[in-house]
């Protein structure tokens, strides 16, 4: 009897992990479902404003052309057309900024403002450790003893008697 209720309370067990094994699944399967819904979603955005925009372009060159045929100018409607296929350039270059930091939506100014800060936060670190350094040298003396070539400046060793890059004599 007792080998039947420790058969059944593994039973148990086993059904309990299996179950949230099972409903993690799941719940992992519905997160993939809706970022391959969302993806979608943003590709059928995007092929639909490339559909429009190749719409506009094609408007934009029948009117041009029979602008020219007919030797008329309409500058307000050309520029009507064009403002149209810009609206709609614009409108997919936000898709792809979008894209790019993953659905939040930034501006040009604002990525400028952040790149400014994290520019001035390096300046910062970089400054701080340009102080350690020095504080950690504080008391000691450095000579910087690099033999140079006295016609063109190039490093030289301290056994070389010629400049490796211009030949001239390096004094002793």
């Amino acid at each position: 009897m007792k080998l039947f209720e420790d058969l059944m309370e593994a039973s148990a067990k086993f059904a309990d992990k299996a179950t949230k094994v099972a409903t993690e699944a799941f719940e992992q399967t519905k997160v993939v479902a809706g970022e391959a819904m969302d993806k979608g979603k943003k590709k059928m955005n995007e092929l639909e404003l490339k559909n429009e925009l190749s719409k506009a372009h094609k408007q934009l060159g029948e009117l041009y052309y029979v602008l020219r045929k007919t030797g008329e100018t309409n500058e307000e409607l050309l520029t009507q057309y064009y403002n149209n296929v810009a609206e709609i350039e614009a409108k997919l270059e936000a898709l792809k900024l979008e894209e790019l930091n993953n659905g939040e939506e930034y501006t040009l100014e604002e990525i400028k403002e952040d790149v400014s800060e994290v520019i001035e936060e390096i300046k910062l670190e970089v400054a701080d450790v340009v102080e350690e350094v020095k504080d950690s040298f504080a008391d000691e003396e450095i000579t910087l003893a690099v033999k140079v070539c006295p016609s063109c400046g190039a490093p030289a060793d301290d056994e070389d008697l010629f400049c490796s890059e211009c030949g001239a004599k390096i004094a002793e």
